[in-house]
């Protein structure tokens, strides 16, 4: 029970009053009638008072009416059911499905030691469904891993502070983007190491100039990802390939396509990339640095690339695949334009900052950002800052896409032009069969690194339980005041009586 107002109960102070009158009451003397007062003696006159408790059932009821009043005033509410208590959650990811199916694997053993009616088993995904019991274990939800820090959030905003939940997750580095949360669960993170530990996969198949195909495919390991190509005959067939498997090369739509084991064929791009860069003389180290990465893109992935530098606007070709362009200058009007433009914003917005970048690409260390344009671009964000403000936006258009970077290729403003995965970016961006959007890669390719479990946990913070709200329960303050009136008119009626009764005693 609780009170809207508390103050009110102050007045119960108040049920002294009637215990004080009823303490003090003095007794009446009785009137005699008598003849004559020649027969009585004179007495000294003696005031008598009574204090002793006199008409209990009257001041009993007095007291409960000023008790019902001022409680029914203080707004009293009632919890009509007692909050049952949050039981302890087993969060299962749903990665572990194959290994939940060996009823005497360990995965399995684990969690029937902790399944129990102390407990719920719910799958670790968006929602947190229920985990059916029994041979139902094994079905978990459709889909690759999500993000474990974002569910952690989900799950420590809808549980109270301090509930027990327990975590079985692979310990895979791909299920882990964003910041580290901070959570109030007394959470305790149950990790199991896959069963596979290489996975391959075709990002993007090319034809060289000399007639063969470059495939660019990307292994990963525990230990990390590596990016590598291969060259293959366009004649089709079955050739061997790395750790005992093979590649398929086919024909899809008339042009050669590139399969691995039992993933999607990959066709080849066998166009040539127009790709210009314009520039003003202030921003020729931007130019310098795009240029160097693009010749390193063309080299290791054998395709056919033109670049072409120009300082002038109307030097521009228009039938260009790709235009950066390096300048904060409006593009002309009436220029036709190609297919994707990369620019920068307005040169009034620059500001110096202490941040990095956060991208979709692994590199060894976190990649600075030193100053940066605030200037707000339209567009889908792709990469942001430590701040989660948008540094590349992608603003699709009939014409072609238009890709709004708010830094520059400058080592001044960031590390991006001295990274050795700043070659890999453009691919992703250049390439886009394999990467339309801008991410690596499209069709996401087998991730198999491993993250110490160490780094999984998150922050711990205190937080109390939430306390119910206020407006839940029963109102009794309608009945309370209810009482109180109708007991105090039985409280008058019975004191009219007592007053009134003739003294038939006393008169005899």
């Amino acid at each position: 029970m609780f009170f809207l107002q508390p103050f009110w109960l102050l007045s119960l102070l108040g049920l002294a009053v009637p215990v004080a009158i009823h303490l003090w009451n003095r007794k009446r003397g009785r009137r005699i009638k008598v003849g004559s007062i020649a027969l009585l003696r004179e007495t000294q006159s003696r005031r008598m008072s009574n204090l002793r408790l006199t008409e209990a059932g009257l001041l009993l009821l007095r007291c409960l009416v000023l008790a019902l009043l001022g409680l029914g005033l203080a707004g009293p509410r009632w919890h009509a059911l007692r909050p049952e208590t949050q039981r302890a959650w087993v969060l299962v990811s749903p990665e572990l499905r194959e290994p939940l199916r060996d009823t005497t694997g360990l995965v399995r053993r684990t969690l029937d030691s902790l399944a129990g009616p102390a407990r719920e088993l719910r799958w670790f995904t968006e929602g947190f469904p229920p985990v059916a019991p029994g041979a139902g274990v094994g079905e978990a939800p459709a889909g690759p891993a999500g993000n474990y820090w974002d569910l952690l959030r989900a799950a420590d905003a809808r549980l109270p502070g301090g509930t027990s939940v327990y975590l079985l997750t692979g310990e895979r580095l791909a299920a882990l983007r964003g910041e580290r949360p901070a959570v109030a669960l007394d959470l305790k993170w149950l990790t199991f190491p896959p069963g596979d530990s290489v996975g391959r996969a075709v990002l993007a198949v090319f034809l060289t100039p000399a007639d063969s195909l470059r495939v660019v495919w990307r292994e990963s390991r525990p230990a990390g990802n590596a990016m590598r190509t291969t060259s293959l005959p366009l004649a089709p067939g079955q050739y061997p390939g790395p750790g005992g498997g093979a590649w398929r090369v086919s024909r899809a739509h008339g042009l050669p396509a590139v399969q691995w084991a039992d993933g999607q064929p990959v066709r080849a791009d066998t166009g040539t990339t127009r790709l210009v860069i314009y520039y003003p003389p202030a921003y020729r180290t931007d130019a310098r640095y795009v240029r160097a990465a693009a010749g390193a893109v063309a080299r290791f992935t054998g395709r056919k690339m033109a670049v072409q530098t120009v300082t002038r606007p109307d030097a521009v070709p228009p039938a260009a695949d790709w235009v950066f362009w390096l300048s904060h200058e409006p593009l002309p009007a009436g220029q036709p334009r190609s297919r994707t433009t990369f620019r920068y914003p307005r040169a009034d917005s620059a500001r110096d900052v202490n941040s990095w970048l956060q991208w979709p690409l692994a590199t060894a260390r976190p990649l600075r950002v030193y100053r940066r344009f605030t200037a707000a671009s339209p567009g889908v964000p792709l990469w942001r800052d430590g701040y989660g403000q948008p540094v590349l936006t992608v603003e699709p258009g009939e014409a072609g896409k238009v890709y709004h970077f708010s830094g520059r290729f400058d080592p001044q403003w960031n590390d991006l032009a001295w990274s050795e995965a700043f070659p890999e970016a453009l691919l992703a961006l250049l390439n886009e069969p394999f990467s339309p959007a801008g991410r690596i890669p499209q069709i996401q390719p087998p991730d198999r690194r491993l993250v110490d479990a160490r780094q999984l946990l998150p922050r711990y913070v205190k937080r109390k339980a939430a306390r119910p709200e206020k407006q839940n329960g029963v109102d009794l303050r309608e009945p309370l005041l209810l009482a109180a009136a109708l007991l105090f008119g039985l409280e008058r009626l019975l004191s009219h009586r007592r007053q009134t009764q003739p003294l038939k005693k006393a008169t005899a």
